[in-house]
């Protein structure tokens, strides 16, 4: 027999106060699965560590990325990653968007993006914005103490939303025997004020409304004396946004 090798684990995403079971599975019959040190589950979810069952109701909203293993008698696997989240109700829809800022130009990059646009949502999603950070085309793990998504009109360039400090999150991990940290911003758009405003415009659930957006971030610079926060900002991408509102 040989060492566990433990299949792949597809992100996951409950509602807090849900009940929910996720069941790990792996080859070669392991005895056990076992969670990186240190790492803590939320409140309310518990993981049995001899069937490999990760169950109960999340008490709090977050992110965590959740390093296993499993071990039988010939020894223990190489670490599978497990992405569980949880969030309200009303957050359940979200979908995830990655975006790369480079610190050398501050322009935020998208996967989604075509010619007309850099990136897309609907006025019902709730946005996650994975952000990622690149200096020179290299990777980075900056410290970020927080980040903002901001969306202004095209015309006025004022400000008709942004999101706060309870909408930022992180969490590191131990990967490969390095430190990997993720940052999130979730954007509500449903809740946001913006269904309002293009409801005065138009009244086709299929017309799509064009705006500037930005991100703005807060990094922790340790280097300089009393340990500033620069607060730096990315250039302006264009987002495009649905009317899906129901009259």
């Amino acid at each position: 027999m040989a060492i566990p090798v433990i299949n792949p684990c597809s992100p996951v995403a409950y509602a807090t106060n849900q009940d929910f079971t996720y069941q790990l599975s792996a080859s070669n019959y392991p005895s056990y699965y076992s969670l990186d040190a240190g790492q803590v589950l939320p409140s309310g979810v518990m993981f049995d560590r001899y069937s490999g069952r990760l169950f109960g109701a999340s008490a709090t909203e977050g992110i965590w990325h959740l390093t296993i293993y499993a071990t039988n008698s010939d020894g223990t696997s190489a670490p599978a990653y497990l992405t569980f989240s949880a969030f309200a109700p009303a957050y359940l829809g979200s979908i995830t968007k990655k975006v790369n800022i480079e610190t050398n130009t501050m322009l935020a990059v998208f996967l989604d993006g075509s010619t007309d646009y850099d990136t897309y949502a609907k006025l019902s999603d709730a946005v996650l914005f994975d952000l990622s950070f690149t200096t020179g085309g290299v990777a980075i793990s900056p410290r970020i103490a927080s980040a903002k998504v901001g969306i202004k009109a095209l015309d006025t360039e004022e400000y008709i939303f942004q999101t706060d400090d309870t909408n930022f999150s992180s969490k590191s991990i131990f990967v490969e025997g390095n430190i990997k940290t993720y940052f999130y911003v979730l954007c509500d758009f449903a809740n946001g004020g913006l269904k309002e405003r293009l409801a005065l415009e138009a009244a086709d659930s299929g017309t799509k409304f064009d705006f500037m957006a930005e991100i703005e971030v807060k990094v922790e610079s340790p280097s300089m004396r009393g340990n500033p926060i620069l607060t730096i900002t990315t250039k302006t991408f264009k987002l495009r946004l649905v009317n899906d509102f129901v009259a």
